[in-house]
């Protein structure tokens, strides 16, 4: 990207600097010149603004002028030493005594002393300065009646000094000063640029999300607040902004120094949970973020959220004799999990999406003392950490609008004397790692709301398809929650790792699906597995299900027979099965595998009859089916026709 850069100045002064340095074009800049001085300057410089340039370069003079009038950065030229040591070298041969000549002060020129390089170079050094034109000749003249040869200044200075037969050396003809500048120039504009940018990203996040987020200076006034504040509030954001932050949340009243979560506030007539967070730097606060959720919208998910948990059951249906396998692999697996369940220790289920981690937890469950207890299964990944909090631990009477009259349990309390399973243990945020820490050390919880401990006695089984250990060395996990999740660990090995398994498991689903099908098929299994083999199977054993239940779809009675046909169909199976995955991510979930296979049936027959226009012959050639079994399957599934 390349900016615009004017340079603004005397006319003398953009003369020299276009004759010594015609390469700035080249800088990562588009350099424009203009003539202007004191009040024009100024007004130059405004219109300069007003149609696009970046930045302006100019002297000190107009430096002065403009760097409170515009938006833009105003670099003003500075010589440095190196330059300076540069003109006196020039200036050597032509004598001893030497003179620089400006406008500004050696302060305002960014030079200090000139002592130091006096005795390096073994000369005399002075500097003068003038205010106009004659003044400037007045002092050129008895510089040169004291003895002095060498000018080192501005053009204006150089010409009087040419004149009267005295050395001149241009200070904005030296390259170096002039190049710094404009690199330095350029580099401000491109860092405010960034900043520009990160800033943009920044509101536009803050924007967007669900949360109300309002931010305080160390004084604790709100210089912050996004879009989903105002709505929460509904307040305009000239009447959020520039209040103290006590105003809006009672808490912050004395509290202000220290971290507060799920916090029940009152604003007008709005109930919030607010969480808020001090900012500090070297242990001084320089900021206050809050964030907040309407206690509305957080009782809508919650119920919707508790109606999906509860379908789930609070009971383990799986046991260890329930687990499909005949490798190594998983024979060692189950043998560790059932040595870890004869203890209370907290237990890591650690495997890919789709290798069976649920399965293991109840099997873990039901192997334990703890098995005539509930099972309580939630997915963390699901819920907002709010939200997350009140379903864990439950909340007290009264503490929002809308909560049960004698409060609710939580999962927790649900689990007593059972087993809680906390799957995707990876997701929650760490403000809630550190509260199920306390939980997992104490065995005690505190209700949302409530200032009462409630005891628990209940295994803790948590699972991830993340590395942990991975998450714990980049921060994003707390290494003390890890150590305590992580006592007992069992890592489930992906289906490509255990292929042994994939014949039975193939075998099993059939016959639970269709055992029909299953013991027609029978004599045919190896034809059919062997494609099954060598695939990876990135989802485990649930795409392996989702196999299985395409291949029953398309499967064509007259075939079973024909090895070419059923090798054939069962790579289209294995192919196709990801783009079938994510439309069955969408069904509902049934009480048996032939409820989810019908369903599954009806919603592929369905999709093929809008595509052909409800053509039977070709429906049936795709599907691969006769159309006598076509028409009886659109009866039996009771498919409405587009």
């Amino acid at each position: 990207m390349r900016y615009h850069i004017a340079i603004l100045a005397h006319a003398d002064i953009i003369n020299t600097i276009q004759n010594n340095l015609p390469f700035f074009n080249f800088v990562g800049a588009e350099i424009t010149y203009h003539v202007g001085f004191g009040q024009e300057a100024v007004s130059i410089a405004l219109e300069l603004q007003r149609t696009g340039v970046d930045g302006i370069v100019t002297g000190q003079h107009n430096f002065k002028l403009l760097k409170n009038v515009l938006d833009i950065p105003v670099i003003t030229y500075q010589i440095t030493y190196e330059d300076l040591l540069l003109a006196v070298r020039e200036g050597l041969p032509y004598g001893q005594k030497m003179c620089i000549v400006t406008t500004n002060s050696l302060k305002e020129l960014g030079l200090g002393n000139l002592k130091l390089i006096e005795e390096l170079a073994g000369i005399t050094l002075n500097h003068v300065t003038y205010s106009d034109k004659n003044e400037l000749e007045q002092k050129i003249l008895e510089l040169k009646k004291t003895g002095f040869r060498v000018i080192i200044g501005t053009p204006l200075a150089c010409f009087w000094a040419n004149k009267h037969e005295m050395k001149s050396i241009d200070m904005y003809g030296l390259e170096s000063g002039i190049q710094a500048v404009i690199r330095r120039t350029v580099e401000i504009i491109e860092n405010i640029c960034q900043e520009e940018e990160r800033a943009k990203k920044l509101k536009t996040i803050l924007d967007y999300a669900h949360d109300g987020i309002i931010m305080s200076n160390h004084r604790g006034f709100i210089n912050f607040c996004n879009s989903a504040a105002v709505r929460i509030l509904r307040l305009e954001q000239k009447n959020i902004l520039n209040i103290p932050l006590s105003h809006l949340f009672k808490s912050q009243e004395k509290k202000a120094c220290e971290p507060q979560f799920g916090i029940v506030e009152h604003i007008g007539d709005i109930i919030v949970v607010a969480n808020h967070t001090p900012v500090k730097i070297k242990n001084q606060l320089t900021s206050i973020v809050s964030t907040f959720q309407d206690i509305t919208k957080i009782q809508e998910l919650e119920n919707e959220i508790r109606l999906k948990t509860r379908a789930k059951g609070m009971q383990a249906k799986f046991t260890f004799e329930k687990i499909i396998g005949k490798s190594i692999a998983i024979h060692k697996i189950i043998n560790s999990a059932k040595k870890y369940a004869e203890s209370d220790f907290t237990i890591l289920i650690e495997g890919e999406t789709g290798c069976g981690k649920e399965i293991f937890a109840q099997g873990i469950h039901n192997h334990s003392k703890f098995r005539f207890g509930p099972f309580v299964a939630i997915n963390c990944s699901a819920l907002p950490e709010n939200l997350l909090e009140s379903e864990l631990f439950g909340y007290d009477e009264g503490a929002f609008t809308g909560a049960r009259s004698l409060g609710k349990k939580g999962l927790f309390e649900v689990a007593h004397n059972g087993s809680i399973f906390l799957d995707e243990i990876s997701s929650i945020s760490p403000s809630f790692q550190s509260k199920l820490l306390r939980v997992i050390q104490e065995r005690e919880i505190m209700r949302v709301g409530s200032d009462k401990i409630i005891p628990v006695n209940v295994r803790i089984i948590a699972a991830t398809n993340d590395d942990l250990g991975m998450a714990v060395s980049e921060g994003k996990f707390r290494s003390d929650l890890y150590f305590r999740l992580s006592v007992l660990t069992l890592k489930i090995p992906p289906l490509r790792q255990r292929r042994e398994d994939i014949p039975v498991l193939f075998k099993h689903f059939m016959k639970s699906i269709d055992s029909n099908f299953f013991n027609d098929l029978k004599h045919m299994m190896p034809t059919i597995v062997k494609p099954l083999l060598s695939y990876n199977f990135p989802g485990n054993i649930r795409e392996l299900i989702n196999i299985v239940q395409r291949f029953l779809i398309l499967l064509d009675r007259t075939m079973l027979n024909d090895p070419v046909y059923l090798t054939k169909l069962i790579r289209d199976c294995i192919e196709k099965t990801i783009i079938l995955l994510p439309k069955m991510m969408f069904f509902e979930k049934k009480e048996s595998l032939q409820e989810t296979l019908e369903e599954v049936e009806r919603k592929i027959i369905s999709q093929v009859l809008k595509e052909e226009n409800n053509d039977k012959t070709r429906v049936s050639r795709r599907l691969g089916l006769s159309r006598a079994t076509l028409y009886r399957k659109i009866s039996t599934l009771k498919i409405m026709e587009n």
